[in-house]
């Protein structure tokens, strides 16, 4: 899964970023650290986090994790997850997907409850 910039620019906007595409451009240059016009969706977690003026607050997480938890399990699964980044406009496999919710997933379930969720997100948990 990559995102090239203007997939990046859209992706942070829908999570709350306000940006000029110039800044965008910036922000892909900084984080496109083999020049090849994409990042990579683990330096994505990592911007977030970098570039997050301030951490999300409990009721954010909740909130996005609510709309993400299509089935009000009360967790992701693979399938909401594979929604959730097709949202975001990343083209990732599901074998990317598996990757991404074996990383995040601590308690070894196979699925995402709201804490290994928000972990994710703040500290940009895939670290590869």
């Amino acid at each position: 899964g990559r995102l090239d910039v203007k997939e990046l620019s859209t992706t942070l906007r829908s999570l709350g970023f306000h940006m000029t595409e110039k800044d965008a451009e910036q922000i892909m240059h900084e984080a496109d650290k083999d020049g090849s016009g994409y990042i990579e969706f683990n330096e994505f977690l990592q911007l977030i986090a970098t570039h997050m003026k301030e951490p999300y607050t409990k009721e954010e997480l909740m909130e996005a994790f609510s709309i993400f938890d299509e089935d009000k399990s009360g967790s992701l699964n693979a399938n909401e997850l594979k929604n959730v980044l097709m949202q975001t406009g990343d083209k990732m496999k599901a074998s990317e997907i598996d990757e991404i919710i074996q990383e995040a997933d601590v308690n070894g379930d196979g699925i995402l409850d709201i804490n290994e969720f928000s972990n994710m997100l703040i500290f940009g948990q895939r670290n590869l």
